[in-house]
């Protein structure tokens, strides 16, 4: 429909053009500053409206699944499904490695790093999995050698994320899908908070990648850092998997080809216009000045967390700031205090600790009010 040949533009186009392809007024373009408010006003215009209601919104879906798989870089033939949130991404993902998994009696295993988000715990549960956790390296990274040993004969899969939400580091995701590959074993990877921003991050991107040789799933959040206001996630395979497995594919049937592999049946089309729209919008360059924007923020906040005599913790190209307390800094109630201050995305507080996660779509007056809040705290 609009999208170029490898799914996603350079420069992205102008609002009013968005717009005028999702079939709205040039007048409904007023007031748009941002992708947030262009993602709020596609999303509005189609409230109530099934993803498979006609023959153009499954056309958008198509559209949006072409520039993930772009994004990712993605070989041709590769699937993209969408599903309403990074745990069902995970739990299709983790069921997928269930129904490849050779049948024995005995309970199945899955194994991944302590620093795996707690969404995994809750999907193997589900799924009847146990799951199976190694130690990480000083920087908190997933210890490849570590997942190697944990490998057994009940082991069906190798789970890593890019990058953990408790550490706010990169697992060494080439090197874990050389160990995957070695065993036999399928690999899936937590991308929900990365997974659009890694693709764009250039010379700062070190030590990890998307690449799909050893990979056999990748989970990726539109509403993270595909900047979508509501929330939709994407599960992808290298390859059509359901030509692959019986069982996959009877779960995945359905009555239309917008639909696959989700847990719902009827899924709703105002997330999939306003993710679409941004997209469309930003372009490659959009979301490249933003993932720079992001590593600017990030050391902007890190610097003021010390000035505060705080601990930052992290990788300078993640979007994820780790806060603690120091004998210097003995702040009691960390993550409460960060919370009252109204400092927006704080993770996970606890006493003496917290994360932030750096948003680049903040207007500037916006972060510049959350450095003078960290540096008061």
């Amino acid at each position: 429909m609009y999208t170029d040949a490898d799914g996603l533009s350079r420069d992205g186009i102008d609002v009013a053009e968005v717009l005028r392809q999702l079939h709205l007024p040039g007048s409904a373009a007023h007031g748009i500053m941002d992708a947030a408010s262009l993602g709020r006003v596609a999303a509005a215009a189609f409230v109530g409206v099934r993803a498979d209601s006609n023959e153009f919104t499954r056309g958008i879906e198509a559209e949006l699944k072409r520039i993930i798989l772009s994004v990712l870089a993605l070989p041709q033939g590769a699937a993209c499904f969408l599903t309403g949130s990074g745990t069902e991404s995970i739990l299709l993902g983790l069921f997928a490695a269930r129904c490849f998994a050779p049948k024995r009696n005995v309970r199945p295993r899955v194994i991944g790093p302590r620093s795996l988000h707690h969404s995994v715990r809750k999907c193997v549960a589900l799924l009847d999995i146990e799951l199976i956790t190694t130690d990480v390296d000083a920087e908190q990274r997933a210890d490849p050698q570590a997942l190697g040993r944990a490998i057994d004969r009940r082991t069906i899969a190798i789970v890593a994320s890019a990058p953990s939400w408790a550490s706010g580091v990169w697992d060494p995701i080439d090197q874990i899908a050389a160990v995957a590959a070695e065993h036999e074993l399928y690999f899936h990877v937590d991308a929900c908070i990365g997974g659009f921003l890694l693709p764009f991050l250039g010379d700062s991107n070190r030590g990890a990648s998307l690449s799909m040789s050893g990979t056999s799933s990748v989970a990726v959040d539109l509403h993270k850092f595909g900047y979508a206001p509501l929330s939709l996630s994407a599960l992808c395979f290298p390859h059509d998997v359901r030509a692959d497995s019986t069982e996959l594919a009877a779960f995945a049937a359905c009555p239309t080809a917008a639909s696959g592999l989700s847990l719902a049946s009827d899924r709703p089309f105002w997330p999939i216009a306003a993710a679409w729209a941004i997209a469309r919008s930003l372009g490659r360059s959009g979301y490249a000045r933003l993932a720079r924007q992001m590593i600017a923020r990030r050391a902007r906040m890190s610097e003021a967390s010390a000035d505060r005599g705080l601990s930052a913790g992290g990788e300078e190209n993640s979007p994820v700031l780790r806060l603690s307390s120091t004998p210097d800094a003995p702040l009691s109630l960390l993550g409460e205090r960060l919370t009252r201050a109204g400092i927006p995305h704080v993770l996970c507080p606890t006493e003496n600790h917290a994360r932030l996660r750096v948003d680049p779509s903040l207007g500037d007056d916006e972060f510049e009010g959350l450095i003078q809040k960290l540096t008061s705290l």
